[in-house]
């Protein structure tokens, strides 16, 4: 694999994990964190998401 990480692959399973749960807890416990806030720099929202939930809001 070129130009990955542990940490890219940690990253997309966790964006991954999150878009498939909306759990922010389940990605902390896959990732074996004991705190929230470690998981976090892990965790992002990709615009598509985000359109989606506004969407599903209104």
């Amino acid at each position: 694999m070129k130009q990955g990480s542990s940490h890219s692959g940690r990253r997309s399973l966790a964006a991954k994990v999150l878009a498939a749960t909306g759990d922010v807890e389940t990605v902390q416990m896959i990732l074996g964190h004991s705190e929230l806030d470690h998981s976090k720099p892990y965790v992002t929202v990709s615009q598509d998401t985000l359109r989606h939930a506004f969407e599903l809001a209104l």
